[in-house]
């Protein structure tokens, strides 16, 4: 168990056993997209249509020589009505769902909580508080679009470059010519 950091031993135990469930339910999402992909890439193998794989086609095609081998292994070491009708229903669903579905309910399960005091409402609002210092300032203040670009000056050859005053702001858009750029660039 953890106990350590401020926990308590409830939370710390909450923390023990619902951690590695959530890494599970982490990596059975992880397989969904990989067995989506894998579909996805056994159709372009077989060329087949757009249609929804089972996971024993999906299996036959990327590695027949593992599902034959599990099939032998489990009707003869286990018992025959494993593998059918048993496992052979459960592959006629899609790979992505037999992985997806647990792993979406697991999630939603042992995902952990947040609580109200789990919010850092400092963080939260830090923007809010240096836009209203910002405009206390006298930044922002102009009443322009903050969005829209400051317009650009014509250079001599046609072209256009930002420049700058002394102060680091743009100047109104005027029709004076700029010296053109040295050849190297800028």
């Amino acid at each position: 168990m953890f106990m350590g950091g401020g926990h308590d031993d409830r939370q710390g135990a909450m923390i023990g056993g619902m951690r590695p469930r959530f890494i599970f339910s982490l990596a059975l999402l992880a397989g969904t997209f990989a067995s989506a992909l894998a579909e996805i890439a056994a159709r372009q193998i077989t060329e087949g249509a757009a249609t929804i794989m089972s996971a024993h086609d999906l299996w036959h095609i990327l590695r027949p020589g593992s599902l034959v081998a599990v099939q032998t292994m489990i009707e003869t070491v286990l018992h025959p009505w494993l593998w059918d009708p048993v496992l052979t229903t459960v592959l006629a669903f899609p790979a992505w769902l037999l992985l997806g579905l647990p792993g979406f309910l697991l999630l939603w399960r042992h995902s952990p909580s947040r609580s109200e005091g789990d919010i850092d409402e400092d963080a939260l609002f830090l923007f809010d508080r240096l836009a209203d210092r910002a405009r206390e300032e006298g930044y922002g203040d102009d009443g322009g679009d903050p969005y829209v670009l400051p317009p650009r000056r014509a250079d001599a050859d046609g072209g256009e470059r930002r420049v700058l005053d002394e102060k680091g702001t743009m100047p109104p858009a005027t029709a004076t010519k700029l010296p053109p750029y040295p050849e190297g660039g800028v």
